[in-house]
C-alpha cells in the first residue's frame, strides 16, 4: 500500500468535507435566516441532523460508487471536486457537490446507472417544483386558523423540525455519497467517518456567506414558503436515498422555492440570481468533468 498516497487521499477527503459543509449545506441554514431564527441554534440543530443521517443511512449511497483499487483514481476525483467547490465558495455561489463528484467519477470509472441518475436529476427537481405548491397551500390553511402568537410559535417549532429533517436527509444522501468515496482507505478505515463528520461540521460553522446569499440574494420567501420548500425538498431527497440515487439538495430546494413562490400572485423571485446560479452549475460541472477526464488520461 502506498501510505503517502493514502494519506493524501484522506487529506483531500477531509478538505472536501470541510468545503461541502461551508458551501452546500449553507442552504439549509439560509432559509432559516429569512425567518429571523437564531443562527447558532440553527447550526446546532442541523449539525445533529447531519450526524444522525450519515450514521443511520449513509451506507445506502455506497451502491452507485464502485472504485477500482488504483488510489490515484481517488486522488483525482477528490482533488478536482475539492478545487471546484473551493472556487464556488470563493465566489459565494452554492454549487452541487453531488453533481460535481459524480461527474468526476463517471469521467474515470463510468457507471451502469449513469443514465438513470441523470434522468433523476432532471425529473426530481421538476417534481419538487410542483409538489411544493400544495404543501404551501396546506401550511397557509393551517396557520389561517391560529392566532398571531400561535402562528409565530408554529413557524418556530416547525422550521426547527424541518431543518433537522433536512440535515438528516442530506447526511444520509450527500454525506453518504462522500463517505462511500473514502471508506475503503485501509490506513484510516476505523476513523474515516469520525474525521469526515468533524471536518464537515467545522465547515458548516464557517458557511455564513453562502447562507446569506441564499437568504438575501435569490428568492424572497415568507415563512410559509420556506417551510414548504425545505420540507418538500427533504422528503424527495430522503426518497432518493432509499432508491440509492445521489441527488443534489440545492437543486430540489431551489425548485421548491420557485414552486412555492409561484403558488400566489405576484410571484417573487430574483430571476437574475436564478439564471446566474444555473449557469454556474452547468459551467463548473462541465469544467470539473473535463479536468478529471484529462488528468485520468495523463496518468
Amino acid at each position: 500500500m502506498d501510505l503517502s498516497l493514502d494519506a493524501l487521499n484522506m487529506t483531500l477527503l477531509l478538505s472536501l468535507a470541510f468545503i461541502f459543509g461551508m458551501n452546500n449545506t449553507g442552504v439549509v441554514i439560509g432559509p432559516l435566516l429569512v425567518s429571523r431564527l437564531n443562527y447558532r441554534s440553527a447550526q446546532v440543530v442541523t449539525a445533529l441532523g447531519f450526524i444522525i443521517g450519515l450514521l443511520l443511512e449513509g451506507y445506502k449511497l455506497s451502491y452507485p460508487i464502485i472504485l477500482n483499487e488504483v488510489e490515484v483514481t481517488r486522488s483525482i476525483i477528490l482533488g478536482v471536486t475539492s478545487i471546484t467547490l473551493l472556487l464556488s465558495s470563493i465566489l459565494g455561489m452554492p454549487v452541487s457537490m453531488v453533481n460535481i463528484l459524480f461527474a468526476n467519477y463517471i469521467a474515470i470509472e463510468g457507471s451502469d446507472t449513469t443514465y438513470l441518475i441523470i434522468i433523476a436529476w432532471v425529473v426530481l427537481p421538476t417534481l419538487a417544483f410542483f409538489t411544493s405548491m400544495p404543501i404551501y397551500r396546506v401550511i397557509v390553511r393551517i396557520t389561517s386558523t391560529l392566532s398571531l402568537i400561535g402562528v409565530i410559535r408554529f413557524y418556530v417549532v416547525a422550521l426547527y423540525i424541518a431543518s433537522f429533517y433536512t440535515a438528516y436527509s442530506i447526511g444520509s444522501n450527500n454525506l453518504g455519497l462522500l463517505y462511500s468515496i473514502g471508506y475503503s482507505m485501509d490506513l484510516y478505515a476505523n476513523y474515516t467517518m469520525i474525521l469526515l463528520l468533524a471536518a464537515f461540521i467545522l465547515g458548516l460553522f464557517s458557511g455564513s456567506r453562502v447562507s446569506v446569499y441564499v437568504s438575501e440574494g435569490m428568492v424572497g420567501l415568507t415563512p410559509a414558503r420556506i417551510l414548504a420548500s425545505i420540507f418538500n425538498s427533504s422528503v424527495i431527497l430522503w426518497i432518493s436515498t432509499q432508491m440509492h440515487i445521489p441527488l443534489s439538495f440545492i437543486h430540489i430546494l431551489i425548485s421548491s422555492m420557485l414552486g412555492s413562490g409561484m403558488s400566489v400572485r405576484p410571484s417573487i423571485y430574483n430571476r437574475r440570481g436564478v439564471i446566474i446560479l444555473l449557469i454556474a452549475w452547468i459551467i463548473l460541472t462541465i469544467f470539473s468533468f473535463l479536468v478529471t477526464l484529462l488528468l485520468s488520461l495523463m496518468v
